[in-house]
């Protein structure tokens, strides 16, 4: 069970945190909980943002009503079938579910369990002992739930925590044989941990040997330089050599590659981990798909420099083999979108993905029920608004597109760059519309805080002319 900490946020990541920090603060708790799960989506094992968002969700839920609350157990009924039935196809399908569970009523035991089953299926530890947490601060009289978070503090080596909950267990069962002897467990392991402290050995020297503890120590360094790295892939390396089977390591590997920028060799690896499931976990069919994107962007990126830099004589080439990479790519793009789409129907972001490859090549009427299932996904709903209401536009069913602009221009609070295209597109659908006097209120919306957005400008300025 791995127990390594998650990757960092990206920095738009980390400015959505904010922007949810900021929302509960001021009790916008639906704009907070949206923007919280389209980061726990990206980032299932950051443990901060899924607390904030399990944070939110308790505080908006016990304002609820009293028949709200009633009627919380009749939705999540069918969820948890489809949650239980995804939990072996797709643990991360099962998350998904859980938190779509956890929004109607984050008490529910059904849900965090659910939520805990497929966290440990992903190797994320922290993420399942959350759940249990939740389910303890909601029915701290749970015998079974207390004794399974005590197991799972055992496994993190978190010895005093396993004790107190098992002591807790205890007194609910003084007679649970099984707590009894959990509770033995956890005290002398915790015995053990303290008389090692206490003979003056060091850490190093409670581990089994120096070549143990060098490893231990290696692999917790901090990656700030291509040597580091080269030096955690070789020690990797060693493992893999012990175990070609285990993904955990071939994953390891195919970060470090990544990290060190080394693509072609973190695609190989990726793909190879990606085999290792029998090409049945998204999440790596994800990387092995940014991984090819970014490669045949960088493709593209050189030869629009070469193109940049050339003389009359080689440009009209150049040109012709720039053309042709934009349409690989698009092709790429799309392929690899409906394959993905096909192996994993019910992922929304992967929905996303074909819905915009199909409206950049022009397919509208075939984006429109792609992106109708992707803005179920909190992590791309806005976009997948704007998208919609692009694809009703280009079929001239303007009234269409006027709704799914409005619809994402009142959910976004503020005014961020999306906000701005939004609202771009729903004015130029209006003029289009004959509906002026709407179209001219909407170019001010954005020229009020952004007067060089486009030509809102121009547009704004000539009507007072």
């Amino acid at each position: 069970m791995s127990t390594t900490a998650p990757a960092p946020l990206t920095a738009q990541q980390l400015e959505l945190y904010r922007k949810a920090k900021e929302a509960g603060d001021r009790q916008n708790f639906d704009y907070a909980i949206t923007l919280l799960r389209g980061i726990v989506s990206q980032a299932p094992g950051h443990l901060d943002s899924r607390r904030l968002l399990r944070a939110n969700e308790l505080i908006k839920f016990k304002s609820a009503s009293i028949f709200t609350k009633k009627a919380a157990g009749l939705k999540l009924a069918p969820l948890q079938l489809k949650g239980k039935s995804a939990l072996k196809k797709s643990p991360p399908e099962a998350m998904e579910i859980a938190e779509d569970m956890l929004v109607i009523d984050p008490t529910s035991a059904p849900a965090n369990e659910l939520l805990a089953e497929a966290a440990q299926a992903l190797e994320l530890l922290e993420v399942a002992i959350l759940a249990h947490e939740t389910i303890r601060d909601a029915n701290p009289k749970g015998l079974e739930n207390l004794k399974t978070l005590g197991q799972l503090y055992l496994q993190l080596g978190r010895l005093e925590q396993a004790q107190k909950v098992f002591q807790a267990a205890l007194e609910l069962s003084p007679n649970d044989g099984q707590t009894l002897k959990l509770l033995k467990d956890a005290s002398a392991m915790q015995a053990s941990q303290k008389g090692s402290w206490e003979s003056g050995q060091d850490f190093r020297a409670s581990l089994k040997d120096e070549k143990e503890s060098a490893t231990y120590e290696q692999a917790s360094k901090i990656v700030k330089s291509v040597e580091a790295i080269d030096e955690q892939i070789a020690l990797l390396g060693q493992e893999y050599e012990k175990n070609p089977q285990s993904i955990n390591v071939v994953v390891k590997i195919a970060d470090l590659y990544e990290r060190k920028e080394d693509l072609p060799t973190a695609l190989q690896w990726f793909e190879y981990a990606y085999g290792l499931t029998n090409n049945s976990d998204p999440e790596l069919d994800k990387r092995v798909y940014k991984l090819r994107t970014i490669m045949v962007e960088q493709n593209l990126a050189a030869k629009q420099a070469e193109l940049a830099a050339a003389d009359d004589a080689t440009r009209p080439q150049l040109e012709q083999e720039y053309a042709a990479l934009q349409q690989q790519q698009a092709e790429f793009r799309l392929q690899a979108a409906r394959d993905r789409v096909a192996r994993y129907p019910n992922d929304k972001l992967f929905r996303y993905d074909l819905g915009k490859a199909l409206i950049d090549a022009g397919l509208y009427r075939e984006a429109v029920p792609e992106l109708q299932e992707a803005i179920k996904q909190p992590a791309v709903r806005y976009q997948a608004f704007n998208l919609l209401g692009v694809a009703f536009w280009r079929r001239k069913m303007r009234d269409f597109a006027i709704k799914q602009f409005q619809t994402a221009a009142a959910e976004i609070p503020g005014m961020d760059e999306l906000k701005k295209e939004i609202i771009y597109n729903l004015g130029s659908v209006l003029y289009e519309s004959g509906q002026t006097e709407d179209a001219l209120h909407q170019f001010k919306l954005i020229y009020e805080v952004d007067s060089q957005y486009r030509d809102v400008a121009e547009k704004v300025e000539a009507s007072y002319q």
